[in-house]
């Protein structure tokens, strides 16, 4: 009878630490729903103005003379960044754009960068002595630049995997400081 009892006991406490356990999960994961950002919150934390329409389409050549569409890029997230090596604001950036690349290396997430009419030569030093791995497109007549509306540089585009315009930065951000990694994961869980 002790032993029957001390059996009931023991699996009675099994299922109070399961019941538990799978309640502290579901308060747990509804409170990080409840935490995510709106795209609209995400844009507004990471400084980038909301935008719509479809980005224009273009091709343009690597570094390695190779040629990308954006419309290769289908299906993931498009970081879009016009720069310059003449461009502090731009230099200044790069560096955390990288770490972002890395960040999101894993995800449905794309980091561009368009040299805007330089020498490829000239970029791929800087894109060396920066030790960049994300791509870079070379607009060495700027025809992708003006088609896409860029006023000043640095400019960056978030465009979804639909090809659709997301939001527009114009200027300097730092784009891995901890908010904005945040936001980049909230966009991404919504597109």
């Amino acid at each position: 009878m002790k032993r029957s009892l001390v059996i009931r006991i023991a699996l009675m406490v099994v299922l109070v630490a399961g019941a538990l356990g799978a309640l502290v999960l579901i308060v747990e994961r509804v409170r990080e729903a409840g935490s995510r950002l709106d795209r609209e919150e995400a844009l507004e934390q990471m400084g980038v103005a909301p935008s719509s329409g479809q980005a224009e389409p273009f091709e343009l050549e690597t570094l390695e003379g190779e040629t990308l569409a954006l419309e290769d890029l289908e299906g993931r997230l498009v970081f879009l960044n016009f720069w310059a090596t003449w461009c502090e604001p731009c230099v200044r950036e790069m560096p955390a754009m990288q770490r972002v690349a890395d960040r999101f290396e894993d995800d449905d997430f794309e980091m561009v960068a368009v040299n805007v009419r330089e020498e490829r030569e000239q970029a791929a030093q800087f894109v060396e002595e920066l030790d960049l791995s994300f791509t870079v497109l070379m607009d060495l007549d700027g025809a992708v630049t003006n088609r896409m509306n860029v006023r000043g540089i640095p400019t960056t585009f978030l465009i979804g995997p639909d090809g659709a315009r997301i939001g527009t930065r114009l200027g300097y951000h730092d784009w891995d400081e901890e908010a904005t990694i945040e936001a980049f994961e909230a966009v991404l869980d919504q597109v």
